[in-house]
């Protein structure tokens, strides 16, 4: 899953991206909901819990193209795209979208792209161009996650 939040976080500003983390990491997304569009994008339609009391909802749309994934998400909060909120959500649904576009989810498998991701000693991938977050498809040898959510 390193890959896709790498190709995510292209999309966004550094100041939201790292809001956003502190948002997903307090589970300040109260829905996700992807589904796969006819013509190969995913649709994400998602809320967040911003500050105060304020509830936000976000429509956003992903593609591959030439290797990148590109992210359009609106927002009803008043920065409106591609803010905080949508880079949370984007977090959120990082290994379903991981899944969608047949993007490998191990650093072992990614070889030279990921340098620098490797096993923690859980067997979860750390990004360390990610701090915080801890990414993985599977348990290492393949199958389900021993444990979601691991702090890195």
């Amino acid at each position: 899953m390193a890959l896709v939040l790498k190709l995510l976080r292209a999309n966004f500003r550094d100041r939201d991206w790292q809001r956003g983390q502190g948002y997903q990491r307090t589970r300040r997304v109260t829905r996700c909901e992807v589904t796969q569009g006819d013509d190969g994008h995913a649709a994400i339609d998602s809320e967040v819990h911003g500050s105060a009391s304020n509830t936000y909802q976000q429509q956003v749309r992903v593609t591959l193209e030439n290797g990148k994934l590109q992210v359009v998400g609106q927002c009803t909060c008043p920065v409106g795209q591609n803010c905080k909120h949508v880079a949370a959500v984007c977090m959120h649904a990082a290994r379903q979208l991981a899944q969608s576009f047949g993007l490998p989810g191990r650093a072992e498998r990614i070889g030279g792209l990921l340098p620098g991701a490797a096993p923690d000693e859980t067997g979860f991938d750390v990004d360390p161009a990610l701090p915080g977050i801890v990414v993985a498809l599977g348990a290492p040898g393949g199958g389900a996650p021993a444990r979601e959510g691991a702090p890195a």
